[in-house]
């Protein structure tokens, strides 16, 4: 499978990591998602965007950083760096079309409706409370907990405060 990646700005103390989209976040598969490279294209845009998140890093370097990579850049920037992954999943819910895309995916993945939930939550609770939880199942309570509960892992790294603020 290869090293993990991620996407990094440092000047801006940032990172975006694919795999919290359902993206390839190893070197082969990055940008092969149907999600990383909206978001990329978002992020180093010069052009009036819908997103809020278009522009943010435009003129500033964006590294594909590796895990195996002895500048050791993806390593800081997993530990220090913001983690803007759930805003850009937000963000990009903004299109019916992906949030139709990503209720789909939260209703098949356990892994995936962690991070669905989890971004929303965090960013724009409001809105997903009036509606997008009711456009998932039934069940995805109780779904959400069992995921967690097996897969510790999932939240374990969340600075929940850090990504809060930002």
């Amino acid at each position: 499978m290869g090293s993990n990646c991620c996407l990094v700005n440092p000047a801006k103390e940032e990172y975006f990591e694919p795999g919290y989209l359902l993206g390839a976040n190893f070197f082969r598969g990055f940008l092969g998602d149907t999600y990383t490279g909206i978001v990329l294209k978002h992020l180093i845009s010069d052009l009036d965007g819908t997103l809020d998140m278009t522009g943010r890093w435009v003129g500033d370097p964006v590294i594909l950083a590796s895990s195996d990579s002895k500048t050791m850049l993806y390593d800081q920037a997993v530990t220090s760096f913001s983690n803007i992954s759930y805003l850009a999943m937000v963000d990009l819910c903004g299109s019916e079309k992906i949030l139709d895309q990503m209720v789909t995916s939260a209703q098949v993945s356990g892994h995936f409706l962690v991070h669905f939930v989890n971004a929303f939550s965090l960013v724009d609770p409001l809105r997903f409370h009036a509606s997008i939880e009711d456009r998932l199942d039934e069940n995805w309570q109780m779904r959400y907990l069992e995921t967690i509960t097996q897969m510790s892992w999932l939240v374990k790294g969340i600075d929940w405060h850090r990504m809060a603020r930002k």
